[in-house]
């Protein structure tokens, strides 16, 4: 008779089981979410590091200058 009683309650404990997990899952989810959204978030990553925002801007600048600078040249 105890057998019995453990298979009406095994669908019982697999559906708390994928309750459980699909919660568990949810939270890493909405990690995941919030870390992707942090690493591809410029306006944070400058207000981070202003002065390296700064430098890489005027790198940018200067390698775009020089590229034009030595195309005109060429022509």
């Amino acid at each position: 008779m105890g057998e019995a009683t453990n298979e009406l309650n095994q669908p019982e404990r697999i559906e708390r089981r994928i309750e459980e997990t699909r919660a568990r899952l949810d939270d890493k989810l909405g990690v995941l979410e919030q870390r992707a959204r942090d690493a591809v978030s410029i306006r944070r990553r400058v207000a981070e590091r202003p002065w390296a925002a700064v430098g890489g801007a005027a790198a940018v600048g200067l390698a775009l200058g020089l590229y034009r600078g030595w195309k005109s040249r060429d022509e």
